[in-house]
């Protein structure tokens, strides 16, 4: 019984975002429980995960597929591997599944590539000083697409 009351408590602070007060009441629980039961089960740290965007959800996985393919680039062998490939493909995949907007980014460093080639071929001067604005430009287009 208890234990049904004290996930019934979880949700509502979690997933419905009840306050500790208002848990009390509903289920007729006294405060200090309450607030013992969010303290041992880190109910703080759940509702975090839990409110996490699918751009938020997409930087970490990104993250983590980024770790990966450093460890690739120490090994590039390791690449020959077709179970490795197909699981980068797939996290990639899984990616633009989970926000599509994960796309963009890619597109617009690919776009700032070819802007500092093009730059280095013709003008070094106006190149040197795009590299000196590159990773604000790139923190602009994060933002860009983190508010679409």
């Amino acid at each position: 019984m208890e234990n049904d009351k004290k996930e019934s408590a979880e949700r509502l602070y979690i997933r419905e975002n009840k306050k500790e007060d208002e848990i009390a009441t509903i289920l007729d629980i006294h405060l200090a429980t309450i607030y013992r039961w969010k303290k041992e089960d880190d109910w703080d740290g759940k509702k975090s995960i839990y409110q996490l965007s699918p751009y938020e959800i997409s930087k970490i996985y990104l993250q983590l597929v980024k770790d990966f393919v450093l460890e690739m680039k120490k090994d590039p062998k390791k690449m020959l591997d077709s179970k490795i490939t197909d699981a980068i493909t797939k996290h990639l995949s899984n990616m633009r599944k989970i926000d599509p907007r994960s796309q963009y980014m890619g597109v617009a460093l690919d776009l700032m590539k070819v802007i500092i080639e093009y730059l280095e071929k013709n003008d070094k001067k106006l190149r040197d000083n795009f590299i000196k604005h590159y990773d604000m430009i790139k923190e602009e287009f994060l933002k860009y697409i983190e508010n679409r």
